[in-house]
C-alpha cells in the first residue's frame, strides 16, 4: 500500500493489534498470524518435517479460505505434496519436560512402532521433542488460493463470544473462564486452527445482573446481544447442551451481521460436539467474510475524522488506516484545526471497512447520532469518525 500526504505534517507507521483467546474485553479486527502453523514434530528428519508442511499447508487453506474441508474440493490436495515451496521460513523450538534420552521414558519398540516384548499390536505413542514453527509466504498462498478461485478470508475477523448452557443431569451452569472444565482448551485449539478470536463470557456479578442461564437456555437474543456487547464481539454462538444416557443433545445459534443460524445435533462428548459447532460457526463467518478475486471492488471513500487533537493522535490514527489490510492507498486531503480528511482507495466494499472499524477501539462514531454510518454526497461516499483517546 502507498500512502501519499499532502500536508507539512510527519508520518509515523506504527501499528500493533494483540488478539488473545481468553476472557475479557477482546477487540479483533486486524488479527495477527494467520500465515503461521505450529506441528509437534519428534525429531528433524526430512520425511517427518515435510510430512509436517503438507499438514501445516492444509490447515492454513482451511484458515484463510474460510471453509473447513476445502482443501480436496479446490483440488489443492496435489499441491500438499510440494507445501515446501510456499514457506518463507521455518524453526524448530525445543519443547519443555522430554525426557533427555530416548527410551528413559518410553517402552523400546521395533521398527513398526510396536513394543518389543509386548504382545499389544498398536504402536507407542511418538514422544514429541519440537514444536516446528512455519512461516507461510503470504503473496504465494494469495496466489495459489486466486488460481483456484479459492476465497481468501484476511485479517478482518470479528471476535465470537460463545454463550453455552449446561444441563448435565447434576447440575445447570453457564460456561465460563473458572468452571469450562477444558472446554476452553477447545475453543482456544479450534481459534488458532481457524485464525479465529473465540472467548467465553466472564458470568462475573455483574453479568449475572445482566443475563442469567435461562436466558442462554431459552436462546432470547436481544438479551444476549445486549450482554454481548460488553465485549465488543462480532458475532454469537448461543448454545444449549442438555445429557441424558449419555449422549449431549445439543442446540446452536450463531447471530451476526444481522443475520440468524440455527442448527442441532448430537454427540457422546460435549468438548466434540463444541468443536464441530465452533467450526460450523467459523465456516459460516468466512462465507460472510471471505472474498475471492472477482469480488475485490475498486472504490473511494471520503473519511472524515474528528478529535485528532495533535501530532501523535495524527500518527497514531495514519498508521491505524495503513494497518487495515482493506485500504489500498490514503490521501491525506485536508488537515483543519482537530479534523482530518482522508481520502480511502479501497480493495472491498465500504461495508467491510466499516466492520473493521467496529472491530476495533481506534475510531467512534462521530456524534451520538451519527454512528459513523455511511453518507453519500452523490459522488463518493463518506464516513465520519472521531478518534478515541
Amino acid at each position: 500500500m502507498t500512502v501519499s500526504v499532502r500536508s507539512c505534517l510527519s508520518q509515523i507507521f506504527a501499528f500493533f493489534l494483540l488478539v488473545s483467546v481468553s476472557g475479557g474485553n477482546v477487540f479483533a479486527g486486524d488479527v495477527e498470524g494467520l500465515y503461521e502453523v505450529d506441528r509437534l514434530v519428534v525429531g528433524q528428519e526430512a520425511d517427518e518435517r515435510n510430512a509436517a508442511l503438507s499438514d501445516a499447508l492444509a490447515i492454513l487453506i482451511e484458515r484463510v479460505g474460510g471453509k473447513k474441508g476445502i482443501v480436496e474440493p479446490s483440488g489443492l490436495t496435489p499441491t500438499l505434496k510440494q507445501a515446501k515451496d510456499y514457506v518463507e521460513r521455518f524453526e524448530y523450538i525445543p519443547l519443555d519436560n522430554v525426557p533427555a534420552e530416548p527410551g528413559t521414558t518410553q517402552p523400546q519398540t521395533d521398527r513398526a512402532g510396536r513394543e518389543v516384548g509386548s504382545d499389544n499390536p498398536e504402536p507407542a505413542a511418538p514422544v514429541f521433542r519440537y514444536r516446528l514453527h512455519i512461516l507461510f509466504d503470504k503473496s504465494s498462498i494469495e496466489r495459489l488460493l486466486e488460481a483456484h478461485q479459492v476465497p481468501i478470508w484476511g485479517r478482518l475477523r470479528p471476535t465470537l463470544i460463545v454463550w453455552l448452557a449446561v444441563d448435565d443431569g447434576v447440575r445447570r451452569f453457564t460456561v465460563a473462564p473458572d468452571n469450562a472444565e477444558g472446554l476452553d482448551k477447545t475453543l482456544a485449539d479450534v481459534g488458532i486452527r481457524r485464525g479465529l478470536p473465540i472467548i467465553l463470557p466472564l458470568m462475573d456479578l455483574e453479568e449475572q445482573a445482566r443475563i442469567g442461564f435461562s436466558d442462554i437456555w431459552g436462546d432470547f437474543a436481544d438479551n444476549i446481544r445486549a450482554a454481548s456487547s460488553r465485549y465488543r464481539a462480532g458475532a454469537e454462538l448461543v448454545g444449549r447442551a442438555y445429557r441424558q444416557d449419555g449422549v449431549w443433545s445439543l442446540r446452536w445459534s450463531l447471530y451476526s451481521e444481522a443475520q440468524a443460524d440455527h442448527w442441532e445435533g448430537r454427540d457422546v462428548s460435549l468438548d466434540a460436539g463444541l468443536a464441530q459447532a465452533l467450526d460450523q460457526a467459523a465456516d459460516r463467518l468466512g462465507d460472510l467474510y471471505a472474498r475471492s478475486a472477482d469480488q475485490v471492488e475498486d472504490k473511494h471513500v471520503e473519511m472524515e475524522v474528528s478529535d485528532v487533537n495533535d501530532i501523535s493522535g495524527y500518527a497514531r490514527l495514519l498508521a491505524y488506516l495503513q494497518s487495515l489490510e482493506l485500504i489500498g492507498d490514503v490521501v491525506v486531503a485536508k488537515v483543519q484545526a482537530d479534523r482530518v480528511t482522508f481520502d480511502l482507495h479501497l480493495k472491498r466494499e465500504s461495508r467491510m471497512l466499516r466492520k473493521a472499524i467496529e472491530f476495533d477501539d481506534t475510531l467512534g462514531p462521530a456524534t451520538t447520532e451519527d454512528a459513523g454510518v455511511l453518507m453519500s454526497d452523490g459522488s463518493k461516499d463518506i464516513l465520519r469518525y472521531r478518534l478515541l483517546q
